[in-house]
């Protein structure tokens, strides 16, 4: 790369290259492909013969141009074979093949042969458009690539096999992509528009995989199938139309209607497109930016390095208001502090600081009804605990005003199944919403949504706060079992709070959440901490007035995903919840005034259960819960099952019952440190030591394993838990009130 000396002559460091051309050298630079073409300069350049670079030159990567001449040897730019007829013959498994920037309009046949672990591989070459007009028809291919073609002929696979097709664009008539007879073929962040009968139909197949995909599907389909079986997968694609989204047997079917296999996660977003250079252009591509499979964009990106500037992205607007509340957005181009100001006056007397991890969510609480305030964003600054070297910005945005209400409406109940609509009223449950972002972007103070049984997989944002005796409910449907999945731990959240108060999070599992964030820096830093390397459940920061009351958080199989993250949370309250084999700690709290945890149960962490920073004056207490031991490996060296070293003055664990293993009760280390209960009474009053013999070790334990340390076995992944499975039944553990609540599990029990 660019780095500041030579390492040796083996090594290319670009910027000691005195007129260095990269095109004229490597494959293909703009797509970080560093082969050497046949010409480079650094071909033989060592004192031994050799080529200098990561890579030396072999004859595998080719090149086909309009201005080539099949006559050449292909392995260069400047030697670059005329047709792509010509071309696609001479092809063997393991090669590469650059399509130079032009049209290619002659129709192709031809029958590639790659391998399993040497597929051939057909690509556009840079960043200008490679047009293929002709239609290409492969016939009995294997482990064949396409990529970053834009393709306005019939392209047709016949009984072909391991196909990939990603980052290109379709746009002829009739159908754009036909496979026949062709299995395990995988379409991503691809765009097919101008089709009038299907975007891709296959027949006779199996193995169809989709994913990232913009279909601009306004005059035919997107996808037909002769069967639904033919699908493998298909996920987090753009509809223009979900009505017509897919035919399956010769018959029309919505996105709605398949959304019970397939197809959860897409959306219908409408495109628009311009003729530019002979091919279509998206005029709209912000609105597809984000949403795809890992975040990436619908249809073909470029990666390109994160921006460099750090800038104000959108300007605030108002989400919505109450006439108590209201709630400001705006995004930012990097991680950064924004410095704003706010008041009832254009002078905007109030100054605050809030940290934006590209988005933000601020509310303001307290205000007056029917009343004009106004808010500016003054100045941007890169945090200190971010490595990113770069001045504050100022801003000296607009001032935008808005008015709250005269009065605030009655409450809402509203309605989530995995059943509905996000086209629905989501005020019945006939005509419930789909997904819980969906009612999240729309409650007001005061309202609740009841969440219908079934699996989620959703981050969900919480874009408005609550109010002093407005508290804003999620809550499972009664008697319903909700379940919150990370879908293979590709969320690293479920719900993300910022900046809220007066919230109630009630009756939900959790499963599969990821804690590992995806833009984490620092990750001891407060700041980072809550915006990426410390994520779970509930990652909630700067608010006050939030309960989570009967959640479960499963950590079998993804152990690191924490039940709560708060961060300068003010009367944080945890009731009711059960955590099961978690890494570091089911909840951490720093700077969490009045925070209290109650009538809650931890199986078996993997280190300790909870770490609380705070400082001597912000209180927090543990009282009637039940927490076992660790792994067996760390309990034996002693380690503490709780993090307090900055807080012991203000913290208190009351009444609570400690199922130890490799220590006498009053050797074992409670507090990370060594301090046992004997050590700290002024911590742990009245603490209990027992094996409360949970319902679920009687339950579903084998007997002849019944001797063993209990929580060890209830963390096994077979088990199927309610929280029933965690109430303890030893009789004396019982009378001390520890553990669950039973009464809190009757009228509305989440099962």
């Amino acid at each position: 790369g660019y780095g500041s000396s030579s390492l040796g002559e083996t090594t290319i460091v670009l910027k000691n290259e005195k007129n260095l051309d990269l095109y004229a050298e490597f494959a293909d630079p703009d797509h970080h492909d560093y082969r050497l073409q046949a010409t480079s300069r650094f071909r033989g350049a060592m004192s031994d013969g050799g080529d200098r670079g990561p890579f030396p030159f072999r004859e595998e990567v080719y090149f086909v141009g309009p201005q080539g001449d099949d006559s050449a040897d292909g392995l260069s730019v400047e030697q670059a074979w005329g047709s792509l007829e010509h071309a696609l013959a001479e092809l063997k498994a393991g090669d590469t093949l650059y399509l130079l920037p032009g049209e290619y309009d002659k129709a192709v046949r031809a029958s590639l042969a790659g391998a399993d672990d040497a597929p051939i591989k057909l690509r556009g070459r840079g960043k200008k458009p490679v047009l293929v007009s002709g239609d290409v028809i492969l016939d009995g291919s294997a482990h064949v690539h396409l990529e970053r073609l834009h393709l306005s002929g019939q392209v047709r696979f016949l009984g072909a096999r391991d196909i990939r097709i990603e980052q290109s664009t379709f746009f002829g008539h009739g159908t754009a992509l036909r496979l026949d007879g062709s299995t395990d073929v995988r379409v991503t962040h691809s765009v097919f528009t101008g089709f009038d009968e299907a975007a891709i139909s296959a027949s006779g197949g199996s193995g169809l995989f989709l994913s990232g995909n913009l279909y601009d599907n306004a005059d035919g389909v997107a996808v037909d199938v002769d069967r639904a079986g033919a699908i493998r997968y298909s996920e987090y694609n753009s509809y223009r139309s979900t009505a017509w989204a897919w035919r399956v047997g010769g018959g029309v079917c919505s996105l709605q209607d398949g959304r019970d296999s397939f197809d959860r996660h897409s959306r219908e977003l409408v495109p628009e497109f311009e003729v530019s250079q002979r091919r279509p252009e998206l005029k709209n591509p912000t609105l597809f930016a984000a949403g795809g499979p890992l975040a990436r964009p619908y249809g073909p990106y470029h990666e390109t390095p994160r921006s460099s500037e750090l800038k104000l992205v959108s300007e605030p607007a108002v989400h919505s208001v109450s006439a108590t509340t209201a709630n400001i957005e705006w995004n930012v181009s990097l991680p950064a502090t924004t410095h704003f100001s706010w008041g009832p006056t254009p002078e905007v007397e109030n100054d605050v600081e809030f940290p934006a991890l590209f988005f933000a969510n601020y509310s303001l609480t307290g205000l007056k009804p029917d009343t004009t305030y106004y808010f500016r964003i003054d100045s941007l600054s890169i945090p200190n605990n971010v490595d990113i070297n770069l001045d504050p910005v100022p801003v000296n945005g607009e001032v935008i005003s808005f008015t709250t209400l005269p009065a605030d409406r009655e409450p809402q109940t509203y309605y989530v199944s995995v059943d509905g609509d996000d086209a629905h009223s989501g005020t019945s449950p006939e005509q419930a919403w789909r997904t819980i972002q969906h009612a999240a972007d729309r409650v007001a103070v005061g309202d609740t949504v009841l969440i219908g049984e079934g699996t989620y997989r959703e981050l969900v944002r919480i874009r408005a706060t609550g109010a002093e005796g407005q508290t804003i409910n999620f809550r499972n449907a009664p008697g319903e079992k909700v379940v919150i999945d990370g879908d293979e731990r590709s969320v690293n959240q479920a719900f993300s709070i910022a900046a809220k108060s007066h919230l109630h999070f009630d009756g939900l599992y959790f499963r599969q959440i990821n804690a590992q964030g995806a833009f984490a820096t620092s990750p001891n830093a407060r700041w980072d901490s809550w915006q990426g390397g410390d994520h779970g459940d509930f990652n909630i920061y700067r608010s006050q007035n939030i309960t989570i009351s009967r959640s479960l958080s499963d950590g079998r199989g993804n152990g690191k995903a924490r039940n709560v993250s708060a961060h300068e949370v003010e009367n944080l309250l945890l009731s009711n919840l059960v955590a099961i084999n978690k890494f570091g700690g089911a909840v951490r709290a720093t700077n969490a005034p009045g925070l209290r945890l109650e009538h809650s149960v931890f199986v078996r962490p993997q280190i300790a259960t909870v770490h609380i920073r705070n400082a001597d004056d912000e209180v927090s207490t543990l009282e009637n819960n039940i927490f076992t031991d660790m792994l067996k490996k760390k309990s034996d060296q002693n380690i503490g099952l709780f993090t307090v070293d900055r807080s012991t003055k203000a913290h208190r664990q009351i009444n609570n019952l400690y199922f130890i293993r490799s220590f006498a009760p009053e050797d074992r280390a409670l507090l990370y440190g060594g301090a046992t209960a004997s050590d700290r009474p002024d911590v742990f009053i009245d603490p209990q030591f027992g094996d409360p013999v949970f319902a679920g070790a009687l339950e579903l334990i084998d007997d002849g394993r019944k001797t063993e340390f209990m929580p060890d076995l209830m963390t096994h992944s077979y088990l199927d838990y309610t929280f029933e499975h965690f109430f303890p039944t030893d009789a004396g553990i019982v009378a001390h009130g520890v553990g669950l609540q039973p009464d809190q599990f009757v009228d509305g029990n989440p099962k």
